[in-house]
């Protein structure tokens, strides 16, 4: 594991967002969401990376956004960078496509959610919705 973090960090600083995310990923889909948390924002960085990186199809980013959101479900960060990103590419359906996470919020968080998208300002919130 330890030797996979380092070849994923190593990735990250070289610039190879692909090469960092399939190391964090060949650990992280292993270990149990408690113990993955711990490494949320290092994959979220690499994973922003691969986003802002032109040279990469939307394809694959979206296949790394559906990844990620199995990873690391109701993380309204990672949301958000999955609404951004298809708001960006004027994908708005594309959504559709991520598994659970998406659908596990009620219709004003996903609002609340796509409406960060275009605000910058950080409404989501951890946890239910429907709590609060």
């Amino acid at each position: 594991m330890k030797l996979s973090l380092v070849a994923a960090r190593d990735a990250f600083g070289e610039g190879d967002f692909n090469a960092a995310l399939m190391n964090y990923y060949g650990i992280l889909n292993w270990l149990i969401p408690s113990k993955r948390a711990k490494y949320f924002k290092e994959f979220c960085d690499a994973l922003q990376g691969l986003l802002s990186d032109e040279s990469i199809e939307n394809q694959q980013k979206i296949v790394w956004l559906k990844m990620s959101c199995e990873l690391f479900e109701q993380k309204p960060t990672l949301l958000n960078k999955c609404a951004e990103f298809f708001f960006s590419i004027g994908t708005f359906g594309e959504w559709m496509i991520l598994p659970s996470a998406f659908h596990v919020y009620t219709p004003k968080a996903l609002r609340i959610t796509f409406t960060n998208a275009f605000s910058k300002k950080n409404y989501c919130y951890e946890g239910n919705p429907n709590q609060q």
